[in-house]
This record gives C-alpha cells, structure tokens and sequence, in this order.
C-alpha cells in the first residue's frame, strides 16, 4: 500500500512537471519524454486501480499476456529510446554538408588571411541603413 500510495504521489510530480514542460517547448524529443512520462503515470494508476480490484488486467489477452499491461509498461522507454535517438541524431556531425556550408559562410580578410564569420544584420536595420543612404544622397 505504501509503494502504491508513494508512486502516486512522485508519479504525480513528475507528471505535473511534464505537462509544464510540454507547455514551454515543442521540441521532439522533450515531447517524447513528456508523453512517455505521462503514460508511465498512467501505467501507475492502472496498477493501483487493479490492487484495489476496480479495474480488470485481464480485458485483452494474447498469448497469457494482458496486452494493456504489456503497453502500459513498456511504452514509456520505447519513447524514452526514441527521444534519445532524436537528440543523437540532431547533434551528429553532418560530415559533407556542414563542412561545405562552414566553407561557404566563412569570409577570408585580405588583409590578415584569417577567416572570420559575415556580419549579420536584422532585416529592420538593413531598411534603416538604406533610407540613411537614400536620404545622404538626397543632400
């Protein structure tokens, strides 16, 4: 009674910080996490529901092993698995395209030979930089 009683309760916490999360980003794989967090939770109160004899493991069998059960408790670390393969492969190194594109952004001084990045600039300053210049050759 007291593990149910505690996995509910920390289950709860870490689901309510779930929710939180999903409501700050929209990321794959936090949003892996998150719902593979709330279906743990949900697997939690399936099993204390089944304890207190209110709900029935049994509603869909196959081969001796309740399906819902079999999903309830191995679903979270598939998606688990999957936000982890995500962030893996986003932070790969691209090996021929990124090294093009590193080539192609990197501006070489004449004057020094060294490489250094192009300025960037907003599109709000551009439009300001060419009234400025409309305007001086009005004068």
């Amino acid at each position: 009674m007291v593990m149910i009683l505690a996995r509910l309760i920390f289950g709860s916490i870490a689901t309510f910080l779930a929710i939180i999360v999903w409501s700050k980003t929209r990321d794959v794989a936090w949003m892996l996490v998150v719902v593979g967090t709330i279906i743990a939770y949900g697997e939690t109160v399936f099993n204390a529901l089944a304890a207190f004899g209110l709900t029935k493991t049994d509603v869909l069998v196959v081969w001796g092993v309740s399906v819902v059960r079999l999903v309830l408790v191995n679903l979270p670390a598939l998606l688990y698995a999957l936000a982890f393969v995500v962030v893996i492969v986003r932070r790969s190194p691209r090996r021929s395209s990124q090294a093009s594109s590193v080539r192609s952004t990197l501006r070489i001084d004449e004057d020094s030979g060294a490489a250094e990045k192009p300025k960037r600039r907003g599109k709000r300053r551009k439009a300001r930089e060419t009234e400025v210049q409309a305007a001086q050759a009005e004068q």
